[in-house]
């Protein structure tokens, strides 16, 4: 019998150690998960890259993440991106060895869930890299 993904091991939040602004270009994006999961992919984009509107699909570009951290029970896989207006829209898309599942603000989805008509889905955001949020540590 398959194992199915551990998907309480798996978390992220978009603030704090998970995703925030390494200086005024750049987010970082972590995201904590269990040992059975194999590799992350980002999926990201501007929120506003498909347009304004309800009957918009958004749609972002998919970059692998770099397995950053192994702790006892968990890796903590990271990725930088560089928005090019300063704010972004992201999911996680995740792998085992028997199993992809995309992980939204929202919860968690099979690809075909999550292109059903008229699903309202709840991406994660990033609204703005402000330069006050950004820590600047005096030399």
């Amino acid at each position: 019998m398959e194992e199915l993904m551990n998907l309480s091991a798996i978390s992220h939040r978009s603030l704090f150690a998970d995703c925030y602004a390494k200086n005024r270009q750049e987010i970082v994006i972590n995201i904590r998960t269990g040992k059975d999961i194999t590799g992350v992919n980002l999926i990201f984009a501007d929120p506003y890259a498909c347009g304004i509107g309800s009957n918009v699909t958004w749609s972002g570009q998919s970059k692998p993440m770099k397995l950053h951290r192994e702790l006892k029970h968990n890796y903590v896989f990271s990725f930088t991106v560089e928005p090019e207006y300063r704010r972004l829209q992201y999911c996680f898309e995740l792998f085992s060895d028997s199993e992809k599942i995309l992980m939204l603000e929202d919860g968690f989805y099979t690809e075909e869930a999550a292109q059903k008509t008229g699903r309202l889905l709840q991406y994660f955001k990033f609204p703005y890299i402000n330069p006050c949020d950004v820590i600047t540590p005096p030399s």
